[in-house]
This record gives C-alpha cells, sequence and structure tokens, in this order.
C-alpha cells in the first residue's frame, strides 16, 4: 500500500558543531521525521555556547560568512526537512554581532557623480548670447541669479542622496539571536 509505505520514510537531521571554537555542547544530534506529501519539520534543538561567544543559530553551512547568501535558522524553530540533511550549530565572538553592511562604505562615492550630473544641466543656462561676451553685465548677473544657485541647490542633492543612502544601509545590523 502506497500510502503505508510513505510513513516507512522518515528524513534525518543530524546536528553538528560548526567551525570554530564558539559551541560548547548540543542539544541533541540528530531529528526525524516522516514526511507527509514530501516533507517534515523538525524542531530545531539549543546548543550552549562558550564565554564570549553568541550563537548565530543553525545553518546548512558549517562556518559563519558575511554574505548575503549565509541564512540561519533560530534555536528552538521549526525547520522543514524535504531530504536528509546535516544543520550547523553557528556561534561567533560576541564582538562580532553587530556588523556595518558594506553598501554603507559606498555612499560618499554618490556625492560626486550625483553632483556633477546636476551641474551640468546648470551649466547651459547663463551661455552668453550670440555675440556676448562672459564679461557682461547680464552674464555676470545671470552667475550671480541663476547658476549659483543651481550649484548650491545640486550640492543638496548630492548630501541627500549620501544621506538617504546612509539611513539605508549604515544601520548596524545584528545577526545573533
Amino acid at each position: 500500500d502506497a500510502g503505508y509505505r510513505q510513513y516507512l520514510i522518515t528524513y534525518t537531521a543530524t546536528y553538528q558543531k560548526g567551525s570554530g571554537s564558539g559551541v560548547n555542547t548540543l542539544g541533541a544530534t540528530s531529528g526525524q521525521c516522516a514526511p507527509s506529501s514530501g516533507s517534515c519539520s523538525v524542531t530545531l534543538p539549543t546548543f550552549t555556547l562558550n564565554s564570549g561567544y553568541s550563537a548565530v543559530g543553525w545553518s546548512t553551512a558549517s562556518s559563519y560568512s558575511d554574505s548575503y547568501s549565509f541564512i540561519s535558522y533560530k534555536r528552538g524553530t521549526n525547520y522543514k526537512l524535504t531530504s536528509n540533511t546535516t544543520l550547523y550549530a553557528i556561534a561567533i565572538p560576541s564582538s562580532q554581532c553587530t556588523y556595518v553592511p558594506d553598501e554603507c562604505y559606498n555612499c560618499s562615492s554618490l556625492y560626486q557623480p550625483t553632483y556633477q550630473s546636476c551641474v551640468d544641466t546648470c551649466r547651459p543656462l547663463c551661455n552668453p548670447a550670440s555675440g556676448g561676451s562672459v564679461y557682461g553685465p547680464e552674464y555676470q548677473e545671470c552667475l550671480t541669479n541663476v547658476f549659483r544657485p543651481c550649484v548650491e541647490a545640486c550640492s543638496q542633492t548630492a548630501n541627500q542622496a549620501v544621506t538617504q543612502c546612509q539611513a539605508t544601509y549604515c544601520t548596524p545590523v545584528n545577526i545573533c539571536e
């Protein structure tokens, strides 16, 4: 009977310490479940930490990486199994629990291209009339009343771009439980 055979299959989650010396003991070394419709869930066990370390959680990667592709799951939460899987207890030094995303360090580089692009739109505003002189009073008045305010607005626009980037990317992220 196919329905009966379905329950003879079990998936096993094998729990191991991740690389490094932060994890002291694991609350369990494995967990099993019987799939229904191709998957089932296990509750991720606790693990204790050595002094000076904090838990990141459980991961299919054996060591912590600060890349966006690193995914961790909190202790005590359900983890969906679709096959036998090894999960690693990940802990890092507590001093490394917060970091600033790399994108933050690129924010200041937004100023110059944003400013320059804007200033390029200001330049033609005061071109001397055909045959006119850059030393003429109309041109000088345009510089004072049109070009300089335009450039000042460009500086404000560039500063706003940097500020918005910093607000988005420069908030420290806590990666520990």
